[in-house]
């Protein structure tokens, strides 16, 4: 047989059957090789949730549903000032957990109206004091306390408060207007409104007369363009006589003033109702938002919010902060005012879906969260992998290796019901998974020789043995990073100091500690307010600032640098030029003395459970490795824009790995030891098109050196790399600079940059083309002479492809691939066919990746 066609052969059935290969009885086999059993029953479509037909959906959902809830957002108001006014939302939750916005058909009553009125679902302050709001629906009712105070003053028009907002609501400060780096026909605004001061100084006085005309407001270019009176690049705004056009007149007629120093600033956003469960496409909920000022007030700022969903097809949100639902699915819908970005999530189901919630056992917390998030979406999850998949996925997760003969055979004949657990345990105390892991973070530390940075091989080497005994040892992740974080000395006698010299730079090294410690990526802060996370520049340089008096100078051995405290040096802020004081990220402003080493500060905070995010990202970047994508994804860009699939599941992780205290085996055992860790990879109709949720297992490539190390181990060869020994593995590469044609081709990292973007995972036509044609599968073959060396031992053709399939797959074969294998073969000299069938295994898919 031409190796195409057996190729082919092998490839197509495992192709239209993929994740889940058949595994085969003994009785198939026909083999006295030991064969694991599959615990994958057969997928049912039982309790499968399935769509109802036209005279189903005649009845009414409500019909069938009980409310379990009413609730109120927000919770409480307070009206400040005559013209204050706060729009309000009511919520209806019924048994199955769907919410419906029920805030036109509930009956209002104010208990003391002198107080306050209602008026289109809004409140409005009348005289001060304090009264209830009284709503009512369906027999349930719920209240919203309401204060008013300074009821008959009117509040001045502020630059700040009121009209920077419009500029980010309609645009003119976004990347593709007036806030570009050369801004938009001769005007610039600060990016976001990252600058008001400078915004300020841009409109009133930066060409004279000409943007503003305090003796006719209504004339000036500002207001004239953006209600498309006259030519405007960006069009019409909005409308004259509109709430933004009174505003802005209503400033300029006041003279166009900057406000004070002390003028209240925004300390907090929230957006109601916290989340949606929404049935059935059309069906809409109104949000409204609520910011939290400095001098303690309160104001609804939905009308001056700019909304955004990360899923339009599934749940899109208008101008004006309404939600409706559109496909099944779930979406992020996110509200920006200010320097703040907050969010929330809707899920949307099918009208009158027929749905009854299966029980499924639940080996510990992961299962539990994990299937409550399905139970929302609807989804059931699939069934287990059979023995012989769990037993290869753990192996190449655990180790980066697959199990040997002996390994099959003595998982097969354990008939203990804990069998996994007992081999996760046993994985988890073999060498190969500490190199792994050793690898991984190597990545992240970016470890590599660079002579321009002053990084020899020398240090190098040391750094990377530093990270193997700490991993090694089991040293509490915690303790790991403060090593590294706080390190002085000589980058020879102290290799954690190398975390110091791979880059030099304490602007990027302050990038890097978040990235890589906190999961952030805050690059775009530097220049400008994020604009879709809550980081200021503010915060950037504040933070940065804990690396300003970071030394270095030469050693005595000129390959080597010493890495001091300076106890002097600042980080100024690039717009007022100030210093800026050292501010945790997300955290308080440490007390300082003169002379303290702020690394020391720094660290003792961020690898502590007083940082909410050092244990998320950690237990995110653990998860991803085992299940192909983080609960957050990318797992080194987290923001309030890029929300976790399951906050609740990560949320638990990252407290158990904090009670664990930052044990990092213990939060591998649990991930491992969860039942969905175990799923197959076979789909049902409910979970087919889920990629975000766990409902069942993905397909991963190996990565570059897992994949050439299992080449190697399954053809008996020896690997050799520049400054190791013969028969050293790939993951055991020190160096980063070190690789060769295979790792780059399948997407090795360069450690050139602190980004999991670095490790290329996505399969390309390159790939394929090198394991057909390169000389790592056909030459190593003919190396190691695994067929010629089974065959002297008088094995016979079948027990050779028995011995080929347990070598790559894991599994034996079955009776049909058997049977069609060995009748390709010529019977009186089968070493080539036998060789070819080698060939082909090690370029099918069920080889390449793991399932």
């Amino acid at each position: 047989m031409q190796r195409k066609q057996l190729l082919f052969a092998l490839l197509l059935p495992f192709a239209m059957t993929f994740g889940e290969p058949h595994s085969a009885t003994p009785a198939e086999s026909n083999s006295s090789a030991t064969s694991l059993k599959s615990d994958n029953p057969p997928s049912t479509e039982a309790g499968l949730p399935k769509p109802v037909t036209s005279s189903e959906k005649a009845l009414s959902s409500e019909a069938t549903m009980t409310m379990t809830s009413l609730d109120a957002y927000p919770p409480s108001i307070s009206l400040t000032t005559k013209k204050d006014f706060n729009s309000f939302v009511l919520v209806a939750t019924f048994d199955n957990g769907v919410t419906k916005d029920v805030t036109d058909e509930s009956n209002l009553e104010i208990s003391d109206p002198k107080v306050a009125e209602v008026e289109n679902n809004f409140l409005h302050p009348k005289t001060d004091g304090k009264t209830l709001l009284k709503a009512t629906y369906l027999g349930r009712s719920v209240e919203i306390p309401i204060t008013v105070s300074k009821a008959q003053e009117n509040r001045t028009v502020s630059f700040n408060l009121d009209v920077m907002p419009i500029f980010m609501k309609a645009g003119c400060n976004n990347g593709s207007c007036h806030g570009s780096a050369r801004g938009q026909d001769r005007f610039m605004l600060s990016l976001f409104g990252y600058d008001p001061e400078g915004d300020h100084y841009r409109i009133t006085r930066e060409q004279g007369t000409r943007r503003i005309n305090l003796a006719v407001p209504e004339e000036s270019m500002l207001v004239e363009k953006s209600i498309g009176a006259v030519p405007h690049t960006g069009g019409k705004l909005f409308s004259k006589d509109s709430e933004h056009w009174q505003v802005m007149v209503d400033w300029l007629r006041k003279g166009a003033l900057d406000d004070p120093k002390d003028v209240a600033k925004p300390q907090k956003l929230e957006l109601f109702p916290p989340e949606l469960l929404l049935e059935g496409n059309g069906a809409s909920q109104q949000m409204t938002v609520l910011a939290h000022y400095s001098d303690g007030t309160t104001r609804d700022v939905t009308k001056l919010t700019v909304f955004q969903s990360n899923n339009e097809l599934s749940a899109s949100i208008d101008e004006n902060g309404l939600v409706t639902a559109g496909k099944r699915g779930e979406a992020f819908v996110m509200a920006r005012f200010n320097v703040f970005t907050v969010g929330i999530q809707a899920v949307v189901i099918p009208e009158n879906l027929q749905y009854e919630r299966p029980a499924l056992p639940a080996n510990n917390y992961v299962d539990a969260l994990v299937h409550e998030k399905l139970h929302k979406l609807r989804i059931i999850q699939s069934g287990l992998c059979s023995d012989e998949v769990f037993l290869r996925r753990v192996f190449l997760d655990v180790v980066g290796m697959t199990p040997k003969k002996e390994d099959y055979d003595r998982f097969a004949m354990d008939s203990s019901p804990d069998k996994r657990t007992k081999l996760i345990d046993e994985l988890l105390n073999r060498k190969e998974f500490t190199e792994i892991w050793v690898m991984k973070f190597a990545e992240l530390l970016q470890i590599q020789t660079d002579d321009n940075q002053g990084m020899s091989y020398k240090a190098t080497l040391l750094y990377f043995n530093w990270l193997k005994d700490r991993i090694a040892n089991n040293v509490p992740m915690d303790q790991i990073v403060r090593e590294l974080l706080t390190s002085t000395g000589g980058t020879f006698v102290n290799p954690s100091t190398n975390y110091y010299q791979v880059e030099r730079d304490n602007l990027k090294i302050t990038e890097n500690v978040a990235q890589v410690f906190m999961g952030m990526r805050i690059q775009c802060a530097q220049c400008h307010n994020h604009p879709f996370d809550q980081w200021t520049q503010n915060d950037y340089y504040s933070f940065a600032s804990f690396f300003s008096q970071v030394g270095r100078k030469r050693g005595a051995d000129p390959r080597e640098s010493i890495i001091y405290n300076r106890k002097s040096g600042e980080i100024n802020h690039p717009i007022h030029k100030k210093p800026m004081p050292p501010k945790f990220l997300g955290g308080e402003a440490p007390e300082i003395k003169s002379g303290d080493d702020r690394r020391e500060i720094l660290a003792n905070w961020l690898a502590s459970p007083e940082n909410p995010f050092f244990a998320r990202n950690l237990a995110n970047l653990v998860w991803a490795h085992f299940f192909g994508q983080g609960i957050i994804e990318p797992v080194d860009d987290v923001r309030v824009s890029n929300p976790p699939s399951n906050p609740q599941l990560l949320d638990e992780l990252a407290r158990r790995f904090t009670d664990y205290k930052y044990d990092f085996k213990k939060l591998v055992r649990d991930v491992c030891n969860s039942r969905t860790y175990q799923l197959s990879t076979q789909t049902n109709p409910s979970n087919e098109g889920d990629l975000r949720n766990f409902a069942r297992a993905h397909l991963r490539r190996l990565r570059a050196e897992v994949l050439l190390d299992v080449i190697t181990q399954v053809t008996e060869t020896k690997n050799k790399f520049q400054g190791l020994p013969l028969g050293a593995k790939a993951i055991q590469i020190a160096d980063g600079r070190v690789s060769n044609y295979f790792l780059t081709t399948f997407g090795r990292a360069t450690r050139e940059t602190v980004c999991s973007c670095e490790v290329v995972m996505e399969p390309s036509l390159s790939q394929a083309l090198h394991l057909l044609n390169g000389d790592v599968t056909n030459t190593r073959i003919g190396q190691g002479k695994v067929v010629s060396n089974l065959l002297k031992k008088e094995k016979k053709p079948e027990e050779v492809i028995v011995d080929l399939y347990l070598r790559c797959y894991s599994r034996m074969p079955t009776v049909a691939e058997k049977a069609n294998l060995l009748a390709s073969l010529d019977q009186e000299k089968p070493d080539d066919g036998l060789r070819d069938i080698f060939w082909a295994l090690l370029n099918s898919k069920e080889f390449v990746f793991n399932h």
